[in-house]
């Protein structure tokens, strides 16, 4: 390790991804980065860098004890136009759609081309 010349900057953390528990694993990909910090670099500057480690951990979407925790957040500022009928607020769907793993808004599907879905199933 003498010899290294140093760990990249920044480096991009690659994490599993999760929808509601660990029991259903989503195919959004979440990167966290660690940067050093550098006086002279602007923000947009940090961003850049290829050094990717896979593998580093993992993020839980939507993953609380309680119906009213979903419920405030599916009314909350950044999901509230994704509310488009009363029924989505009521707590028999709500754990309907937990349990079978099912998009909590009724939103269609990703689209993927034909070699994106092929790499996906492997």
């Amino acid at each position: 390790l003498r010899s290294c010349d140093g760990v990249p900057f920044p480096i991009h953390l690659e994490m599993k991804s999760y929808l509601y528990s660990f029991e259903f694993r989503s195919d959004v990909v979440t990167k966290a980065s660690v940067h050093r910090y550098v006086p002279e670099q602007t923000p947009y500057n940090r961003r850049k860098g290829t050094f990717l480690l896979a593998d580093t951990g993992w993020h839980c979407s939507w993953c609380f004890p309680y119906i009213e925790d979903f419920q405030f957040k599916m009314v909350s500022y950044s999901h509230a136009d994704r509310v488009h009928h009363p029924t989505f607020l009521d707590p028999d769907r709500i754990q309907d759609r937990i349990c079978n793993g099912l998009d909590i808004f009724d939103m269609p599907p990703e689209a993927y081309t034909w070699t994106e879905f092929f790499v996906k199933s492997a």
